[in-house]
């Protein structure tokens, strides 16, 4: 059978190989590691999910309660998929471009570092470990954002770091608090016995815990840093932090509301009541912003931050239609930043600049470009018959029976504003030119961006293929 642990051990393993044996090869191309250790856990998770048809318990302890737990069941496994798939594009983008940055060992290092917290903060079941995994995650997530080696890339890096660092410190205190009341750190044991904990103490926990992963995932006010770091980082590593971090802090958000604080209160509003409010501020202010953005990163981040705010808008609602929904949407969003960072990534080298303004004519010189630049746009934007129309619309009708309609307006008006500033680019990149040049796009940049563009095509018109995976997944939180 295959093990989990298998998951954690190769990044991890790899990781702590590199340095010993890249030292000499400071400006050899080594993107090819990233793209190999991705196929191994692509490959991995196929074999799982053959062998498997059953939640899996794995784990050690050393000394209870020190150990280590991990956990496989549906929705973990819907996450590592959405994980390892979009760190295959990228890691498949970066090695078909060849682009100087990426060399060296030092990026496949931090690649490495990135899968392992990413991967083991979905697969931990015990909360000192998840702690553990997330500063592994934060700490390479830090040093992507440098990879540049310009000054607003330590810039954005040092901005990462202390706001990292103020997430980590609330987890700290909420772990703390938990063993000093629990005297343990499983999480399927804490949700039995967190609710009997004094209502104060309670609310203590969780405001530390969600304030901790908020951070992260990127909810309104915690979100400031964020359009910052975007726009500092190299297109492929916002692609990144876009399509796996905040994805796995949605997930940690997930094991916190449905595990650890299921129903439970705060000042007699639900938990799941302030998600809802906190992650419709999130999209709303987030989408405006981006239609005030010439930067074509920052305007990118600014996107991601609503469109996961969407989606846990979804999850706040706590139904299986609305999980579903939700992670349908956390699904789709994961391919549209992959594709979209990416192609960020090649009109900012063809025009030497970030501003939107400067790829004018960019969609007519470079069509295929063009094209999937507007299928992602399109998709965003909740157009058919791409994948994003049917999670929104699922969303849509979650809010509609459960009474939501002042939430459905705001999701309306948002749905607009988008619209809106993602037509702008369109309209920039297939503005008239005067001078066209060949198009010269290698192989497996073309095939980074074909691969997305067709599953959200796929899954628009085919969403039936991977309902029934997202459905198991949604059902396993309650």
């Amino acid at each position: 059978m295959v093990s989990t642990i298998w998951f954690i051990a190769l990044p991890l393993g790899l990781a702590f190989i590199l340095p010993f044996r890249g030292l000499g090869h400071t400006k050899r191309d080594l993107t090819i590691i990233p793209l190999v250790l991705t196929i191994v856990l692509g490959g991995l998770l196929f074999l799982f999910r053959l062998a498997v048809t059953s939640p899996v318990l794995e784990g050690f302890v050393l000394d209870p309660p020190l150990g280590i737990s991990f956990r496989m069941g549906a929705t973990e496994f819907l996450f590592l998929m959405i994980v390892i798939g979009s760190a295959f594009l990228i890691a498949l983008n970066i090695y078909g471009e060849k682009n100087d940055i990426f060399k060296g060992y030092q990026f496949p290092l931090i690649f490495s570092l990135f899968l392992t917290g990413a991967i083991g903060i979905i697969l931990t079941g015990d909360l000192f470990n998840l702690f553990i995994f997330w500063e592994i995650l934060s700490i390479a997530a830090y040093l992507l954002t440098t990879l540049e080696g310009k000054s607003r890339s330590f810039e954005g890096g040092i901005k990462y770091l202390l706001t990292g660092a103020l997430s980590s410190v609330f987890i700290l205190i909420a772990v703390s608090l938990i063993y000093y009341s629990a005297g343990t750190m499983d999480m399927v044991e804490l949700g039995r016995l967190i609710p009997a904990l004094p209502s104060g103490f309670k609310a203590l926990i969780f405001l530390c815990l969600f304030i901790g992963f908020a951070i992260e995932a990127e909810i309104f006010p915690l979100n400031l840093w964020a359009p910052d770091v975007f726009e500092a980082s190299e297109s492929r590593a916002g692609g990144l932090f876009s399509s796996i971090a905040v994805k796995t802090a949605a997930f940690a958000l997930l094991r916190l509301f449905f595990v650890l604080f299921g129903g439970a209160e705060i000042a007699g509003y639900s938990f799941f009541t302030v998600l809802l409010v906190l992650a419709l501020a999130t999209l709303i202010i987030a989408e405006f912003a981006a239609f005030h953005q010439s930067n074509l990163k920052r305007m990118l981040g600014y996107s991601s931050i609503g469109q996961v705010a969407l989606a846990l808008t979804a999850l706040s609602l706590a139904t299986e239609s609305a999980l579903t929904a939700g992670l349908f949407h956390l699904l789709n969003h994961s391919l549209i930043k992959v594709l979209l960072f990416s192609l960020a990534a090649f009109f900012i080298r063809k025009a030497g600049s970030e501003s939107i303004a400067d790829f004018k004519g960019m969609g007519r010189k470079f069509p295929v470009a063009g094209l999937f630049f507007t299928i992602g746009a399109l998709a965003v934007a909740g157009f058919p018959p791409f994948s994003p129309f049917a999670s929104k619309m699922a969303i849509l009708k979650a809010l509609m029976d459960g009474g939501h309609f002042i939430v459905l307006t705001g999701i309306l008006v948002a749905t607009v504003v988008e619209v809106g500033y993602y037509f702008k680019v369109i309209q920039v990149l297939y503005a008239p030119v005067e001078k066209t040049e060949k198009e010269k796009i290698k192989p497996m940049v073309l095939f980074s961006w074909f691969v997305p563009a067709a599953l959200l095509t796929g899954l628009g018109i085919y969403p039936s293929v991977i309902m029934k995976y997202i459905s198991l997944a949604a059902g396993a939180l309650f």
